[in-house]
């Protein structure tokens, strides 16, 4: 199997490997707020995941805070004001493509799924809590 590029990961790649960051006592508080299909796809990314360098991991917590932050932002003061925060925060080139993730229903994305799973189960952001 070829070694895992953050490139050409899919976003259930990313969920799976986001999962696994937040460890076995956060990760079932998780998986409990998921449809059945949607454990189904993950659990089909867990046994296809090998070795998840740590550099990939940090590069998904990554954009998971960010996808997190700018659905703060949209929340907060509409999609504007998101786009104003995050230019200034991270550029316009990543805002642009974190905004163009969240475009249309941001629950089909499941990265961002996860991210707001995560938010109301825990009532935190999950990286500020202890990873593993």
């Amino acid at each position: 199997m070829a070694a895992l590029q953050y490139e050409s990961m899919t976003m259930p790649q990313k969920a799976a490997v986001l999962v696994v960051a937040l460890g076995t006592d956060t990760a079932p508080k998780i998986l409990r707020e998921l449809s059945e299909n949607e454990i189904e796809r993950l659990t089909l990314e867990f046994a296809n995941l090998r070795d998840i360098p740590p550099s990939i991991e940090a590069r998904v917590l990554k954009e998971t805070s960010e996808i997190i932050m700018a659905q703060q932002y949209i929340t907060q003061g509409g999609v504007d004001y998101a786009r104003r925060l995050l230019e200034k925060a991270i550029g316009k080139d990543k805002t642009s493509e974190i905004l163009r993730k969240l475009e249309g229903c941001p629950l089909k994305n499941p990265l961002f799924k996860l991210c707001l799973v995560s938010l109301l189960s825990l009532n935190c952001s999950p990286l500020s809590q202890g990873i593993h």
